[in-house]
């Protein structure tokens, strides 16, 4: 598939190719068709899901260990429901370590299932979690990241609106702000959603989009205390074993109360210092509770300090409590309404609470009154299954989360734009996407069912890390705009001329309007001829889209074994290659680099980015990390959660991409084995050497 976004147009096709390698050095190709006697190990011992039987290629690559670790490539149909069900089988059976499929970290957007009909998340995720306003020109106060330790958002966390809610009331709680606004910047191209999963009582997979936001803001406007006129100091029984010197801190109240009358300071910012200062005179942490605040009288209290203490004491959390007290605007948030009837209105939030109660009443017992305690033990069984199937799930893969610094300094290095070239290909590769797009919707399927599957099932059967093991987005569309610029251009450019060129003679010449008709009329046929290549495609796909779903599985069914040399070109669906100079980009190009792509994976040499399956707050969850140490331009450092180390004791790999892929990823095997890294002609936005066939 191609496409900037969650909506751009599939890719599923390839030039007939016989693919024969043989065995060589440590790691070799193993190319049989499913069902012959002599097929490999591999698959004899994996029931292939009948739709899928001549869309399986096994390939085999060493590991970190040199181990053999087993390559299932598997070539599916874009508009296909049966095979995107199978892929699902096909994953649960092979229960793999690695998935890969064609996707890049430009199109995780089809991931997400998007029908009307499946519930919309509340949740959001966001890296990017910023403190605004504080008052950094005293070192007494503390700073954003002290304060975002107290605080539930944190990168990466699955976030509801009460939770930000209840960040904002946390933060004033500090006692350190008249008033905390928040406010979110809706996600970019650079985000991505994470996914988390959910088990049903039958131990299958469903998966719960979390959607990015770009940055999370927490703007603070400092609190304003009257004047410190008085102060003392009382020490906790805490202390008293080591007791600090009490006329140090006596001189330490002393100093606030002058600064506040004499050197015109903040009280704030005094009392703030003063707590410092109680530290340094105790020689140990201590924890200081200001009482008084708000009429200027402050006794101050030391205690030790414990382990079990908050992140970040101001001191002042006494007169806030629940973010409330003197100097302090209240959080109000607005909650938005459901009509229920002409005079009655309930905050959704407790209506959606109510449902979700009613609903798990319901549940808990489905026999009604007459089933006793069936229904609440069929519940309680249930929950037990669903809860059993998410711990049977143990991460394992190694990561680091993004600093800030990396985050803040991650930039797209996208190709430069070229209007006629990026116009020509917009034109025909959107109009190309929506009769694709017809033609899955006319068989049952959405855009990126397989994909969909594939992450599904991999939820179930302990896979670790989902691949996006095709090339940038970016990448392809500006070789692919060149390139069919330099071919299309011509002819459409020639057919205008044509057709314009015997109108303008035929006025010139004062026909007759019967020779000027068939002049003009004999020039359109000729440019006709011209732009036919260029329409052809168009054409083909949205015959396509014209047929029953029963016309399409058929038409796009595989049925000759890929394993045996089969092209995997597939009618309607691929016929968009036949753009002059689409080809090249679109398909030998790519398979080369998802060929690289595969083999990385395999050998635990890092390529692509990649879902990584991790464990937040007890939910497992899915989230994109790019891969350590891999080139800028595929997985680019600062995007995403984190960086992930690739799998070094990998045993099998499913590797799902269009079928039109797979004889050359298979003729591209053994170059990729070699150096699974060496992608950098491939990743150059003009035509390199890299860009035909191995």
């Amino acid at each position: 598939m191609l496409g900037r976004c969650a909506r751009t147009p599939g890719v599923c096709g390839r030039r007939a190719a016989a693919c024969s390698l043989a065995r060589s050095g440590g790691a070799a190709l193993r190319a049989a068709a499913v069902d012959a006697p002599q097929a490999t190990s591999a698959l004899s011992s994996v029931q292939i899901p009948e739709a899928l039987r001549n869309n399986v290629v096994v390939l085999e690559a060493p590991n970190s260990s040199g181990e053999p670790a087993t390559v299932y490539l598997v070539g599916v149909s874009h508009v296909s429901k049966v095979q995107a069900d199978a892929v699902r089988q096909l994953v649960r059976v092979v229960r793999p370590d690695v998935v890969a499929v064609e996707l890049c970290k430009d199109r995780t957007g089809l991931l997400v299932d998007d029908r009307l009909e499946t519930q919309a998340s509340n949740l959001w995720h966001v890296n990017r979690i910023i403190v605004e306003g504080l008052a950094s020109y005293d070192e007494s106060y503390p700073s954003a990241e002290e304060l975002r330790k107290l605080i539930k958002t944190r990168p990466g966390v699955p976030v509801s609106m009460q939770d930000i809610e209840a960040d904002v009331v946390t933060l004033l709680s500090t006692g350190l702000f008249k008033s905390v606004t928040p406010g979110a910047k809706s996600g970019t191209p650079n985000e991505a959603p994470e996914f988390g999963v959910l088990f049903g009582q039958d131990g299958t997979a469903s998966l719960e989009t979390v959607p990015p936001l770009a940055a999370l803001r927490f703007s603070v406007a400092m609190r304003e205390l009257p004047p410190v006129k008085a102060m003392s100091v009382r020490v906790d029984s805490s202390l008293e074993a080591d007791a600090p010197d009490a006329a140090a801190l006596d001189a330490v109240c002393a100093d606030v109360v002058l600064e506040c009358k004499d050197a015109g300071t903040r009280p704030l910012t005094a009392l703030l210092r003063a707590r410092a200062r109680f530290g340094e005179v105790a020689g140990r942490p201590v924890a200081v509770a200001f009482r008084g605040v708000e009429t200027g009288e402050v006794e101050a209290t030391l205690k030790a300090a414990k382990p079990g203490d908050r992140p970040y004491l101001s001191g002042l959390e006494g007169g806030a409590i629940n973010g409330e007290g003197f100097g302090i605007e209240p959080f109000r948030p607005k909650r938005p309404l459901t009509k229920l009837s002409e005079k009655m209105f309930l905050a959704t939030s407790t209506l959606e609470a109510l449902r979700a109660k009613a609903r798990a009443d319901a549940a808990a017992a489905p026999g009604g009154a007459d089933a006793g305690g069936a229904g609440s033990d069929a519940n309680a069984a249930a929950a037990s299954a669903a809860k059993s199937a998410s711990a049977r799930q143990a991460p394992r893969t190694e990561f680091r989360e993004w600093s800030a610094a990396e985050m803040a300094s991650a930039k797209r290095a996208d190709p430069a734009p070229s209007p006629t070239a990026d116009l020509l290909r917009d034109v025909l590769v959107l109009s190309y996407a929506k009769a694709q797009a017809d033609a899955g919707r006319a068989a049952g399927v959405e855009r990126g069912a397989a994909w969909q599957a594939a992450l599904q099932a991999a939820s179930e059967v302990g896979t670790q890390q989902v691949l996006l093991v095709d090339r940038p987005t970016t990448v392809t569309e500006r070789r692919l705009a060149d390139a069919m610029l330099a071919e299309c251009g011509p002819r459409l450019v020639g057919a205008a001329t044509l057709v314009l060129g015997s109108i303008v003679a035929a006025v010139a010449a004062n026909a007759p309007v019967g020779a000027e008709a068939g002049g003009v009329l004999a020039a359109a046929a000729a440019a006709a001829t011209l732009v036919w290549p260029v329409a052809a495609p168009l054409a083909k796909v949205r015959q396509l889209a014209r047929m029953s779903a029963e016309a399409i599985e058929d038409a796009v069914a595989q049925k000759a074994p890929l394993s045996g040399g089969a092209s995997g070109r597939l009618f309607g669906e691929d016929a968009l290659l036949e753009w002059p100079g689409a080809e090249g980009p679109l398909l030998a190009e790519r398979d080369v680099f998802m060929a690289h792509a595969g083999a990385g994976a395999a050998r635990g040499e890092p390529v692509v980015p990649a879902y990584v399956l991790d464990r937040v707050d007890g939910r497992l969850m899915w989230r994109l990390m790019q891969a350590d140490g891999a080139r800028e331009q595929a997985s680019p450092r600062g995007f995403g959660d984190g960086a992930y180390v690739p799998l070094k004791d990998v045993r099998s790999v499913v590797q799902i991409v269009g079928t039109a892929h797979v004889p050359g990823i298979v003729a591209g095997w053994k170059a990729a084995l070699a150096d699974p890294t060496a992608v950098d002609d491939l990743l150059r936005s003009e035509s390199g050497s890299g860009g035909g066939s191995p």
